[in-house]
This record gives structure tokens, C-alpha cells and sequence, in this order.
């Protein structure tokens, strides 16, 4: 029987050598899932609050995507590239600064990186939640698999 192919991927400090595409883990009520090589994705059972990252590729810079709920209406950032559909129209927020309303009465706009980044550090995790990823840094605090 053939040995399987070990994938690898970095970002900045992490480095996954998995033979799965995919890892799957769950700590302190926060579900990890990375696509090793495509995208890490956080969500915090807590709150609810969603990041999406995407590595960077040739065609694409890497790119932030959040979801934070204020009273029960969501907030919904990006670093650019994304398409919201809402009240039967659709928006595209490619540019710090596009923003729209949407339906439940919370907004989608586009933030620079940096901002967006800031942001992810202040609202994703909850008062006395173990903190697994820097997004400053882009890095796991935690030991992956």
C-alpha cells in the first residue's frame, strides 16, 4: 500500500504537516477548521462570532471575512471581495469604506486589513475565553495537530 502524500502549509508561525486536507478541532467552545493551504476558519459557539481567512494566492491577496452578532443582528466585515445580497438587491464591497444596511437591520462593509484585524481582536472572543489565535500576528496560540 502506497504511503500517502504528507500536506504542508505556513502561516507566518504555524505550520500544519497533516496528511489530511482538512483538520477539524473544537477548544473552549470555539470550532477550528483548516483547509490546509486554502483557509482557516474560527467559529466561537459563544457568541457567534464567524472568521473566515484566506491564504493568499496568485490571483488573490489574502483576505478576512467576519461575522459578528450585535442584538441579535449581524455585522458582517471583510477586507475586500465580497458579495452581500439583501432586501432582493445585491452589493459588491471591494474598497475600505463600501458598506450597505442589510435586512436584520446590521450592516456589511468592507474594512482595511489592518482595521479589520484590530476589530477581530476586540469582539471575537468572550470576557475570560482562552484565546487560540492571534490576529495581529496571524499565528495559533494553541499546538495544532
Amino acid at each position: 500500500m502506497p504511503k500517502k502524500k504528507l500536506i504542508t502549509t505556513a502561516m507566518r508561525n504555524l505550520k500544519i504537516t497533516s496528511e489530511c486536507s482538512v483538520l477539524n478541532i473544537e477548544r473552549d467552545s470555539i470550532i477550528i477548521a483548516i483547509i490546509v493551504g486554502k483557509s482557516v476558519i474560527l467559529f466561537n459557539k459563544k457568541n457567534q462570532s464567524f472568521f473566515y481567512f484566506f491564504y493568499a494566492t496568485e490571483e488573490s491577496p489574502k483576505r478576512i471575512y467576519f461575522r459578528h452578532l450585535v442584538e441579535g443582528r449581524s455585522n458582517l466585515f471583510c477586507s475586500g471581495g465580497f458579495i452581500v445580497s439583501s432586501d432582493g438587491k445585491t452589493d459588491e464591497l471591494h474598497c475600505p469604506g463600501d458598506s450597505v444596511n442589510i435586512q436584520d437591520g446590521g450592516i456589511a462593509a468592507c474594512l482595511k486589513y489592518t482595521y479589520l484585524q484590530e476589530l477581530l481582536e476586540s469582539c471575537f472572543y468572550v470576557s475570560g475565553q482562552e484565546r487560540i489565535y492571534d490576529f495581529m500576528k496571524e499565528e495559533f496560540l494553541i499546538p495544532l495537530p
